[in-house]
């Protein structure tokens, strides 16, 4: 929950400082659980960053921001991306498989089906934990990156070049913004699937951690991932309402079987 309370608040809390992510490592080695965990602590500060620079007036000011943020996303995004192939490696056999999901919700009916018909299986609950914390990490890099390029493709919007269209130059400047602005725009549509994926992947995990014999563990576990994909559908530009209802119901049922009080898991 500090994760959660972090993102969502753009601030750190006590376990973003650095003797608590690096000094009880001093004498043992990090597991690829501990590596994702710190990189949730790191994007707070990000986040953050562009919140601030989103404000900026000055265009140049601004992109320079914007691509100062994308480099920095991009490097994590590379470093996630590292510790998930050295953790696929090192793992024999799959890492998950998909199977025909047999959760019901008041969101299926017959003319949509499932919302998520398809449910995913993990070799054990460590690799579950492991993999979904993973889809985290990068659903949460994506649909920040999806923000940061929507962003800057509103500012190569040509609606500010002035003259009219007899002036070569205004509108050769225009159309050059016009072609800049729809790249970002593209970009931006590309981290949007990407986030969306990674949100779903999570959802379609909730079959697995919800079984009877993974106890209060496994429900607590997925509730804090359901709970960053609810944050996400719900601030994203697009409709998700059917996704929002899914999670909702889900994380309503995990609070009942493990006695958890029923307001908002992110309510102070």
């Amino acid at each position: 929950m500090q994760i959660l309370i972090s993102l969502l608040y753009r601030r750190q809390t006590f376990l973003s400082r650095p003797e608590w992510l690096e000094r009880p490592w001093k004498s043992i080695t990090k597991t690829p659980y501990d590596e994702l965990i710190n990189w949730l602590f790191s994007l707070p500060d990000v986040i953050g960053q562009f919140d601030a620079v989103a404000q900026e007036t000055d265009h140049t000011k601004l992109r320079a921001g914007l691509h100062d943020i994308i480099e920095k996303y991009s490097e994590i995004d590379t470093v996630l991306q590292r510790l998930y192939a050295n953790f696929d490696q090192s793992v024999s056999g799959p890492l998950y498989w998909a199977a025909l999901s047999t959760l019901d919700s008041c969101v299926d009916n017959d003319q949509h089906g499932k919302a998520f018909p398809v449910s995913f299986h993990f070799p054990n609950f460590s690799i579950a934990l492991i993999v979904a914390t993973y889809w985290s990490n990068m659903m949460v890099v994506h649909i920040q990156l999806m923000y940061v390029y929507a962003k800057l493709a509103a500012v190569e919007s040509p609606e500010d070049i002035s003259g009219g269209a007899q002036d070569t130059q205004c509108s050769t400047a225009a159309d050059s913004k016009s072609y800049e602005a729809m790249q970002f725009y593209e970009r931006s549509r590309e981290h949007a699937s990407k986030w969306t994926t990674m949100a779903k992947n999570i959802c379609q995990s909730g079959e697995y951690f919800m079984q009877d014999n993974m106890g209060a563990h496994g429900a607590l576990s997925i509730i804090t991932l359901l709970s960053g994909c609810y944050s996400c559908f719900e601030n994203s530009p697009s409709d998700w309402s059917r996704e929002i209802n899914w999670i909702a119901e889900y994380m309503c049922r995990i609070k009942k079987k493990v006695n958890l009080p029923s307001r908002n898991l992110l309510e102070s």
